[in-house]
């Protein structure tokens, strides 16, 4: 029989699952940022896990405006 021809499942449960838990946030140093939006969190959560990247293309002028100057400085 094929998948196009099998029954389908009618169970309320298959077709309105139960939502999942909330799961707590993995523990991460926010550096003091206080989150007032979940959303926010979320998004800083996932970019921290984001791994940097060398690149050849670096802007000094740039980096002074951005104020990271001086640490982009000691990391060379």
């Amino acid at each position: 029989m094929s998948r196009r021809n099998q029954p389908r499942n009618t169970d309320a449960r298959y077709r309105n699952p139960s939502p999942l838990p909330p799961v707590d946030p993995p523990q991460v140093d926010t550096m003091g940022i206080v989150f007032n939006d979940p959303t926010f969190l979320n998004k800083y959560i996932r970019i921290s896990r984001r791994r940097v990247r060398p690149t050849k293309f670096y802007d000094e002028s740039v980096a002074e405006a951005l104020g990271v100057g001086d640490d982009v400085r000691m990391l060379f």
